[in-house]
């Protein structure tokens, strides 16, 4: 049976790709996560290039958390760690042009010209990856549109804003509705064929179409909210023109949802359906793009060198304790300790072999995990050839063994200039990602970035909290009397990131990263970025040609 062939469909542009700084990204995910997002672009030559992020988190002495009470388990425990891939955003414009190679739409086009021409009909299951990117690729086009727009909303203040507004508004809209009727277009024309097909391949059109109908509704809507804080309707005409375009979009979706049996919220209906399943559908265009690190043994001979020290160790002391040939004259007192001295001995062998094990260990092990990435998804889009291994670990630091620079971006910038982070308490998380070419002469493709998505769980940091809201007895002058004023009680925990990227041939960016994250009992209140320092260094247009690095 043929098959469609990922390596002819072309990769997006990454022209605005290579132009993204190394920032950390962060926000809350929910009262109890953190969640921190980082890009490892795979743009480049087919030479080793590594990724090498720090992440420091102080935590202060009042909020509890130390090395005696908070175990490396526990904080991997804590953590939730995914990596999905990520393509350069495309206009919209772009997205819906059949003939634009960075498209995912042009490679369905072509495996439908396949379907037509073809004696036998091909394989239609790796064309999945690229529905759901182009849907993925559209919810994130649109929701950049609808950005803009609102940004846009807050400078109408003269007729003319307005009459500029409304022009850019028109254009939106259409570009949106045309790449959503692009993709449309071409899953009509795949209809014929449909039954010929995989199973998943009809299930994910069905699911892309459904899903970005949704985004397109609930982005609109946001943009109508905005359009009422800023532009009230009574007697502005302005705003009664643009509410009127957007619900004419709006409603056209919502028809052709009714008319497919597609997913639709209406009054009276049960909000629970509709909730999980916008997520489900949510989940089943995002899982095609998530990679699997899977676990790697690579201390199989550190371990067997540490437990043949050990044993020696422990041979050592059980021989040295063999009873001597003079025990015949030896006197009772004597007789007795050398027969106890066996019994301890192998008590002692034991303790000493495991003692050994442990510290050895300990001392000679870099990395608490190793992964390698993998996934179906790197072959269906041409990206078989990437090779990535991940190492992390974690441990307790002393401020006064932290780097120069990261204390420095710590103590900048303080509320409160006088407190003493000496007594902090330290969490380095470590966590290095080799990225090569499995194929020396092939470049590492272009256009596409790895996303690594950290979750940090703070439960083990709230527990020993004080209740949220405190009692401030103070005089107020104004009235000359005294008074009670209920306050928030909140903690700071500052987290500081130090991403680093370094090419074969020693050429590397490097990028700090501090950010203040608001605590109280019952959860994150808030995250700030307090502030971000570039360190460049001159990036090479192409590394040297030698061979790839090895990450030991």
């Amino acid at each position: 049976m043929s098959s469609i062939d990922p390596s002819k469909v072309a990769m997006p542009s990454s022209a605005g790709v290579r132009g993204r700084r190394l920032s950390a990204q962060v926000e809350v995910h929910d009262r109890q996560q953190l969640e921190l997002r980082l890009h490892y672009l795979l743009d480049g030559p087919s030479t080793a290039q590594r990724y090498t992020v720090d992440s420091y988190f102080f935590v202060p002495r009042n909020v509890g958390v130390n090395r005696d009470n908070y175990s490396r388990d526990q904080f991997y425990a804590d953590v939730t760690s995914l990596m999905r891939l990520d393509a350069e955003p495309l206009p919209l414009d772009e997205l819906a042009d059949r003939g634009c190679a960075a498209s995912p739409l042009h490679g369905l086009a072509e495996a439908l010209a396949q379907f037509r021409t073809s004696a036998r009909p091909p394989a239609s299951r790796p064309l999945v990856v690229h529905v759901k990117l182009y849907a993925h690729l559209y919810a994130t086009a649109t929701k950049s549109e609808i950005k803009r727009l609102r940004r846009r909303l807050a400078k109408v203040i003269e007729p003319a804003d307005g009459e500029f507004f409304e022009a850019k508004l028109v254009r939106a809209l259409a570009r949106m509705r045309k790449a959503l009727f692009a993709f449309r277009d071409v899953r009509g024309a795949c209809w014929p064929f449909e039954e010929m097909a995989h199973q998943s391949l009809r299930d994910g059109l069905r699911n892309a179409d459904e899903y970005m109908s949704l985004v397109l509704e609930e982005q609109l809507s946001r943009l109508v909210d905005s359009l009422q804080e800023t532009h009230p309707l009574p007697g502005s005409g302005f705003a009664s023109r643009c509410q009127l375009r957007i619900r004419e979009l709006a409603g056209e979706d919502a028809a052709y949802r009714y008319k497919y049996g597609y997913l639709a919220l209406s009054e009276g209906e049960r909000g629970d359906y509709f909730s999980y399943r916008s997520s489900q559908l949510k989940k089943a265009v995002q899982q095609a793009l998530y990679l699997d690190p899977r676990s790697v043994q690579v201390d199989t001979f550190q371990r067997n060198a540490v437990g043949a020290v050990a044993a020696a160790l422990a041979a050592t002391w059980a021989m040295a304790a063999q009873l001597p040939g003079s025990f015949a004259n030896a006197s009772g007192t004597a007789k007795l300790a050398l027969l106890a001295l066996p019994v301890l001995a192998y008590v002692g062998k034991d303790r000493i072999k495991t003692i050994s094990n442990d510290y050895l260990s300990k001392r000679l092990r870099r990395y608490d995990h190793t992964f390698d990435l993998t996934g179906e998804t790197l072959a269906t889009l041409g990206l078989g050839m990437l090779r990535a291994r991940i190492h992390e670990s974690m441990r307790f630091q002393r401020v006064q063994e932290l780097p120069a620079d990261v204390v420095d971006l710590r103590t900048s910038q303080r509320t409160v200039r006088t407190s003493e982070i000496a007594t902090e308490e330290v969490i380095h998380h470590r966590k290095s990602v080799f990225l090569s070419s499995s194929d020396e002469a092939a470049k590492l493709p272009e256009g596409y970035s790895v996303r690594d998505i950290l979750r940090l769980n703070v439960r083990h940091f709230l527990v020993r909290l004080d209740e949220p809201v405190e009692e401030a007895r103070y005089f107020d002058w104004r009235k000359e009397s005294f008074s009670v004023a209920r306050l928030p009680k909140v903690y700071h925990l500052n987290v500081v990131v130090k991403t680093r990227r370094e090419w074969e041939g020693g050429a590397s960016l490097e990028q700090l990263d501090r950010i203040r994250v608001v605590l109280n009992k019952e959860g994150i209140v808030r995250v700030e970025l307090v502030e971000s320092r570039a360190l460049p260094t001159q990036v090479p247009a192409s590394a040297s040609n030698g061979a790839a690095a090895r990450d030991g």
